[in-house]
């Protein structure tokens, strides 16, 4: 029993089908790429809003153990991370030992300008 032979047109892949294959391939390439980069990017911006957090939450504790909630603004860096900035707001309420304290940390994130804030109340001794 003999074999059948192809002819020699049919034994391979036409070029066509290698450059549409490699081109498949590349656009997957390019599109894992592109979400790499947006896990680095979100996991930078994770990372800033914890360590804002962390910076507010430890000026907030510096300014109750401080004793001197006077109404009034305050606003400066934070030493060691100077792309971090805060700007402190102590406001007074409606009940006249109570004092609002709003401190805002805001930092650059690319072109545009990221923030967390948060807001406490604090009692004044008597």
């Amino acid at each position: 029993m003999g074999r059948a032979t192809r002819p020699a047109w049919e034994a391979g892949f036409s070029l066509l089908e290698v450059m549409v294959a490699l081109a498949v391939v590349a656009i997957s390439f390019l599109a894992l790429f592109e979400l790499r980069n947006l896990d680095i990017g979100r996991t930078m911006f994770s990372g800033h809003v914890t360590t804002a957090t962390l910076l507010a939450q430890e000026r907030l504790a510096a300014l109750e153990l401080s004793g001197r909630l006077g109404t009034g603004e305050w606003s400066g860096v934070f030493p060691g991370y100077e792309k971090f900035a805060w700007k402190a707001q102590v406001r007074p309420t409606t009940l006249a030992f109570v004092r609002e304290v709003r401190l805002l940390v805001f930092w650059a994130e690319g072109r545009r300008t990221e923030q967390v804030e948060l807001i406490t109340y604090v009692f004044e001794e008597r």
